[in-house]
């Protein structure tokens, strides 16, 4: 009898030819629905993700149209303030001002704004909201100005290429920026802050292209979003500036521009320092503007580079270059294209108005003081003689000077220094602190001595552009001469009134004492403005925190005590600015001391501005800021800065043209 084969426990081989045991049906179902289940799942969780991003991005875009019907909204407010007698059916007024509207359909939505405010500044408060979009709805808020633009002042005093002189014991307590040198009489001569002198400028321009013939729009359209213009360099040398023939349209970001060398017959991608073209002084009027860069490449003779501008693409908020047709300059041409550091360049049939502007010249500070109450002062120069400081030193070369600071020179010669001095060449010199050095000599060393060690000097400083362009100019003409019909010959104030926007032809002057002449808006003299005893020009209330501005192409003479005021409002400034280019030397028409503008008596709430000329301090005057391309103190006058200037905003006046703020706009 044959025994029964044991059960085959795990792990145990099945016999050969044992039947397989089969699934029933129904473990196959269960699979086929667990794997259904896995599919649904996961399709159910990759439409859901898709969905929400369908959702977001529309959601999204639902925001921008709203933002958009938001602005148009800003946008109406600006041109019913612009245009007061427009049909009621276009620009509602409220007991005759324009404060808004409700309910204003546009496109696939509406808009609603408040207009708020009073004297020259509006605030516009605007909501957009989107129609059949779950009411999808996008508040913005943005300032208007009058005409206005924003002028930075950042030192108690700017000065050109004409530079500072200052007699015994006069003083400037804030920081001097000059692109000339500070010459003081003796070391008596203050200043009470930071010190820089720019590396000098030739008084020339190297390469020119001034005619202007046609526009060119840079920025709108984006294949013109870049523009640029080739030059040859007249000389072996830094560049330290360039000037623009521009204008703009609307409200355009602020531009780089760009040195670059050249590939090929057009700008290559290598730039060899860059600047920035503020739009604050660019204007709707065509006018030179001056762009300073962050270092002063140096340029080879005979050498063609490349002037590029690097503009944001906008079709309402743009540049225009202006452009000669017949391509006058023989030394280069103009090109565009849609990306300077991307794109193929194209011929733009033409020459851009600039001016190249070449250093060299040897710039200095002398006998001057920085006193032991300021702190953390620099004084920086080309060279340095005489001074006695308490400050940090920068400079090609320093003799015969007393510093409390640190000392980075190309060269140090018979000074007293109390901090580290790091210099290629040293020589009788006593310093408290360490020496760092190529060689020295004869010097008495109270730290380490590190020498020989390689040193580079530190490089000049680049010369600061005004604060006011040549446009800024123009354009404030232009708004006075909007004041119809204009004085014709001389004004003579003979009693208190007000006055503007007005162009006078003539002179502008008081008759008598204590006479007060209040500006409405900007006054442009053809002639030369003088002020009397006691009288008194002021801005007119509702300016409120803006500045007003008197200005003359002839020279400004305060020899009897005018006295200024602004609005009442703190940071509201009267500005006397001139063209003349008075600059001490005997000519006609101007003021004593053959100088632009002439102050005899202390003038606080005024900024004295002369574009071309110098600006004569007498014995003991107090300013309150003062810009000049040559500045000129006497015994004991004195400018002293207020830090609110640096952000002075100068509007044609109450009734000037309504612009937007730049850099006001809010997301609400």
């Amino acid at each position: 009898m044959t025994s029964p084969l044991p059960k085959r426990g795990p792990g145990r081989p099945r016999r050969p030819n044992q039947p397989v045991k089969k699934r029933g049906p129904g473990s196959a179902l269960l699979m086929a629905l667990i794997f259904t289940a896995v599919v649904l799942t996961v399709s159910v969780a990759i439409f859901d993700f898709t969905s929400s991003g369908v959702r977001l991005t529309g959601k999204r875009v639902n925001e921008q149209a709203a933002i958009r019907l938001a602005e148009a909204g800003v946008d109406k407010a600006v041109w019913c303030l612009n245009n007061p007698s427009a049909p009621q059916s276009d620009c509602p007024t409220t007991s005759g001002a324009y404060i808004g509207e409700s309910n204003i359909a546009l496109g696939n939505g509406t808009f609603s704004s408040v207009v708020s405010g009073s004297g020259s500044s509006r605030t516009v408060t605007s909501t957009g909201t989107l129609t059949g979009a779950n009411g999808v709805s996008k508040t913005i808020k943005a300032t208007l100005s009058a005409g206005g633009t924003g002028v930075a002042f950042h030192y108690g005093v700017q000065v050109g290429q004409g530079g500072l002189d200052m007699d015994n014991n006069s003083y400037i307590a804030g920081d001097v920026y000059s692109n000339g040198s500070i010459i003081g009489k003796t070391t008596q001569a203050q200043i009470r802050g930071t010190a820089i002198v720019a590396g000098g400028t030739a008084l020339n321009p190297d390469q020119q292209q001034n005619v202007q013939t046609s526009d060119f729009t840079v920025g709108n359209p984006s294949s013109q979003e870049d523009a640029a213009q080739s030059f040859r360099a007249g000389d072996s040398n830094y560049l330290n500036k360039v000037s623009l023939y521009i204008k703009k349209v609307s409200t355009p970001n602020d531009a780089t521009v760009r040195i670059v060398t050249d590939t090929a017959g057009s700008p290559s991608t290598t730039a060899l320092t860059t600047g920035t073209l503020n739009a604050g002084l660019v204007t709707g009027t065509y006018g030179w503007v001056d762009v300073t860069f962050s270092s002063n490449p140096a340029l080879l003779n005979n050498t063609t580079y490349w002037i590029v501008l690097d503009a944001n693409s906008n079709s309402s908020k743009y540049y225009v270059w202006g452009k000669h047709d017949n391509s006058g300059y023989g030394n280069g041409v103009g090109k565009y294209s849609s990306d300077w550091d991307a794109n193929p360049w194209n011929d733009a049939n033409g020459d851009f108005g600039f001016k190249t502007w070449m250093g060299g010249v040897v710039t200095k500070l002398k006998s001057i003081k920085i006193p032991s109450s300021v702190s953390g002062a620099t004084a920086h120069a080309n060279t340095i003689e005489g001074v006695d400081v308490k400050a940090t030193i920068k400079c090609t070369a320093m003799t015969g000077s007393t510093v409390s600071g640190n000392v980075e020179c190309g060269a140090v010669t018979g000074s007293t220094i109390a901090g580290n001095v790091t210099a290629e060449n040293v020589t009788d010199s006593t310093i408290s602190g360490n020496l760092t050095c190529e060689t020295q000599s004869a010097n008495t060393v109270a730290g380490t001595i590190n020498c020989p060690t390689s040193v580079t000097p530190p490089a000049d400083p680049s010369p600061l552009a005004f604060p006011i362009s040549d446009g800024n100019v123009n354009q404030w003409k232009a708004d006075a001469q909007a004041g119809v019909p204009p004085i014709s010959g001389d004004h003579v104030v003979s009693a208190n009134s007000s006055l503007g926007p007005k162009e006078i032809t003539g002179n502008l002057s008081f008759n008598s004492n204590n006479l007060i002449l209040t500006v409405t808006g900007t006054i442009y003299v053809h002639g030369t403005v003088s002020i009397t005893n006691g009288s008194k020009i002021k801005c007119a209330a509702a300016y409120s925190g803006d500045s007003c501005i008197v200005m003359a192409d002839g020279s400004i003479d305060l020899t009897n005590n005018g006295i200024f005021e602004g609005s009442g409002t703190a940071g509201s400034y009267v500005m006397l600015l001139t063209t003349s280019n008075c600059l001490g030397v005997a000519q006609a028409g101007c003021a004593p001391n053959n100088s632009a503008i002439y102050i005899a008596n202390n003038a606080i709430g005024a900024i004295f501005y002369a574009t071309q000329g110098q600006i004569y301090l007498k014995n003991g005057v107090a300013l309150t800021e003062a810009t000049g391309y040559k500045l000129k103190l006497e015994e004991n006058a004195n400018v002293t800065y207020q830090s609110g200037l640096v952000n002075t905003n100068f509007v044609s006046g109450p009734g000037g043209a309504w612009v937007y703020k730049q850099g006001s706009y809010q997301i609400l």
